[in-house]
């Protein structure tokens, strides 16, 4: 017995949905060829909800509830990793850093699984956002060279980046740590 349906791949073959009481409140999918796959758990005792699911059924993801007044859990699947909390996804197999900003949930994810959306809370100010993020690190974007202009060098309080399109955006100390990563679009400030 499986919880109610919440989610359909863009092709329509995958489908996912809720626990119920009768499989511990495990998220699932399903597809006609390979039946229910128990995603698992990050939380014994909450409810896991599928949210999304790519068109080749590898990445799934959905948010984790405890209760009613409990902080969501976002969650990431893949038959190779398993059930991650996205945070620690992002943070730790993406390298971004999230510092106070923390996702609350996954609400969707586009047909091919390159981008997940979502919202969160500022643990700072408590502010909701939203956020898209980019999973690149899964192979499923291609990697290209673009050519960018840094100035001026030396920088005292501001550097000038002058970029087209979409870059990642990457600072070391001497010790050669990264100490700030970000993904830029078009020109930027730092």
């Amino acid at each position: 017995q499986m919880g109610e349906c919440r989610a359909i791949s863009g092709n329509g073959v995958w489908v996912g949905g809720q626990g119920d009481f009768a499989n511990n409140g495990n998220p699932w999918i399903w597809s006609e060829a390979t039946g229910v796959i128990d995603l698992g758990t990050l939380l014994p005792g909450g409810t896991g909800y599928v949210s999304a699911i790519n068109e080749n059924g590898t990445v799934a993801v959905g948010r984790i509830q405890g209760g009613p007044w409990d902080p969501e859990i976002p969650f990431i699947w893949t038959p190779s990793g398993g059930m991650q909390n996205l945070n620690d996804y992002v943070n730790n197999t993406l390298g971004l850093t999230t510092g106070t900003f923390q996702m609350y949930s996954a609400n969707c994810m586009s047909p091919s699984g390159q981008y997940i959306a979502g919202y969160g809370v500022n643990t700072a100010t408590f502010e909701y956002f939203a956020y898209r993020v980019s999973l690149s690190a899964l192979g499923v974007t291609e990697n290209t060279q673009t050519e960018i202009s840094v100035y001026p060098n030396p920088a005292t309080d501001q550097l000038t980046i002058e970029n087209t399109g979409v870059a990642t955006l990457q600072v070391f100390n001497l010790e050669g740590k990264t100490i700030a990563k970000t993904t830029i679009n078009g020109n930027s400030q730092l």
